[in-house]
């Protein structure tokens, strides 16, 4: 299962700094079945709103997919933001380590 879905924000932001968006794959409906593995990415950030596109391994969950997101401009009081590069690989695993800035 392939799809994308436009998504408008209910308040649009102001402000001028960059919009953030956090997405992850929910399930409306609890199973006892195991689910399939999914992909979820986020597209065409602005303002006003973004788009999310997912794309569910094998059978899919008959239309029981959701999509759980958060948005914001700045990171919320004792909270870190920022983003990380990783190298290019085409096979295994690769990870990095991310250290947390210390906060008096």
């Amino acid at each position: 299962m392939f799809a994308c879905r436009k998504i408008t924000f209910p308040t649009p932001f102001y402000g001028g700094q960059q919009v953030k968006v956090f997405a992850s794959v929910g399930h409306t409906v609890k199973s006892a079945i195991l689910r399939n593995g999914a992909a979820i990415w986020v597209e065409d950030v602005s303002v006003n709103g973004f788009t999310a596109c997912l794309v569910e391994y094998a059978q899919g969950s008959n239309g029981t997919t959701e999509v759980n997101w958060m948005a914001l401009q700045s990171a919320p009081p004792g909270s870190q933001m920022d983003t990380t590069f990783l190298e290019p690989w085409t096979s295994g695993t690769t990870c990095k380590k991310i250290a947390f800035k210390q906060v008096s």
